[in-house]
């Protein structure tokens, strides 16, 4: 029966066979700096690649040379290689770090950006606004992780009555690129939808590579719907960052900035109703006016009472006309608030045969894949609810 190792004593064995071998033990290593973190211990945990391999570094607070690592810089690496035995993962713990010449993938990156600035890809004039109430929002994002639900979950505390459209795509990996904009003809073959969020959870350079591309970047200037991009990166602006029309440092602030406050339109229209109720109470005051006026001056001068009589007469009708015409107006505008308000009602919702199906857990259905056979639903209509028992889910395909 062969030898079977745990996981630590492999990990250990590699690492013994590293840290005796004398040229590993003393290597130099140039390569350009794709991620950097310096920890609150002073220590400085970098990754370093020549454009086709990547490895991780790590230069202690006392190691020399600390200046001259900056993410984009060609470095020299002097030091002995090793294994992080907690993950595994191969690394050169760097004694010294000397300067090398500017990084070729920072390069490159700066070249495009140039090329896309002077093509005007960037510029604000062409940014376009997003709507104040859109009906159908398209998401181009993974269908797995937190990104969608934090869009999800935003969305029916603000707007419950969009349309939520997702487009599953890969957002890391050699396959994400093209299936990012596939997404996007996808979307240009549909009219119906407001606007476009671009999102995915932050992540190193490696993984933000996609979306430092010409092609993404084209695909997002030549789309016919607004862009919000929400890569959920701090630090680093990428391409599609620049060329999209709205920017947002992570996919909930992307809902919070597509998505209008229902609870804050519902304060502007009774905000609206009683400065309505004012003009209107203002309005009747100077009819008021008006007449007591007209009254003091047939009292006052009574050589031609019945021309007077016919200026009040006149006043009259035409202030009538003029309050009918004025009320006319502003109950136009009651209305169209009374039905924006409406529109946000999930009743109303219900009312054109929807339902909303909870599960055993008292949570809202949207996936048929979450089920199992047998569980006990709740199933809410427009005037009353029943419970029901799933029988063979079958989720989309």
């Amino acid at each position: 029966m062969p030898t079977v190792y745990s996981v630590s004593q492999l990990v250990g064995y590699i690492k013994n066979v590293l840290e005796s071998d004398g040229i590993l033990q003393d290597v130099w290593v140039e390569g350009e700096i794709t991620n950097h973190f310096q920890a609150a211990s002073k220590h400085h945990y970098f990754s370093i690649s020549d454009g086709n391999s990547l490895i991780q570094c790590v230069l202690f607070r006392f190691g020399k040379g600390s200046e001259n690592i900056k993410k984009g810089e060609t470095i020299i690496v002097q030091g002995r290689t090793s294994i992080y035995t907690t993950r595994g993962d191969l690394q050169i713990i760097a004694e010294m770090v000397q300067a090398g010449g500017f990084g070729s993938l920072q390069q490159e990156l700066e070249q495009i950006k140039a090329r896309l600035d002077a093509e005007g890809l960037f510029s604000d004039s062409r940014k376009r606004n997003l709507p104040l109430f859109p009906k159908s929002v398209a998401v181009i994002t993974s269908p797995e992780g937190a990104v969608w639900h934090d869009i999800q979950t935003v969305t029916r505390r603000r707007y419950p009555n969009v349309e939520l459209v997702l487009i599953p795509s890969k957002v890391q990996g050699e396959e994400s690129l093209s299936e990012l904009i596939h997404a996007f003809e996808i979307v240009n073959q549909n009219d119906f939808l407001d606007v476009v969020i671009l999102a995915r959870g932050g992540g190193s350079s490696e993984d933000l590579q996609s979306f430092n591309t010409e092609l993404l970047a084209r695909a997002i200037f030549t789309c016919s719907t607004p862009v919000v991009s929400a890569i959920g990166h701090e630090t680093d602006i990428t391409i599609s960052d620049l060329v999209a029309d709205v920017r947002a440092a992570t996919p909930s602030a992307a809902a919070e900035i597509v998505m209008p406050d229902q609870d804050l339109l519902k304060e502007q229209i009774i905000r609206s109703k009683d400065h309505i109720s004012k003009t209107i109470l203002s309005f009747l005051e100077m009819i008021e006016g008006n007449i007591h006026g007209a009254n003091h001056l047939l009292n006052s001068s009574v050589p031609d009472f019945d021309s007077y009589k016919l200026d009040i007469d006149s006043l009259s009708e035409k202030t009538i006309t003029s309050f009918k015409q004025f009320l006319h107006l502003q109950n136009l505008s009651i209305s169209n608030s009374r039905n924006q308000l409406n529109s946000l009602s999930p009743t109303n919702t219900l009312k054109r045969g929807y339902s909303v199906v909870h599960d055993s857990k008292n949570q809202i259905v949207t996936d048929p894949k979450n089920l199992v056979d047998k569980e006990q639903l709740q199933i809410t209509l427009k005037s009353g609810s029943f419970e029901a028992i799933v029988q063979k889910p079958y989720p989309d395909k």
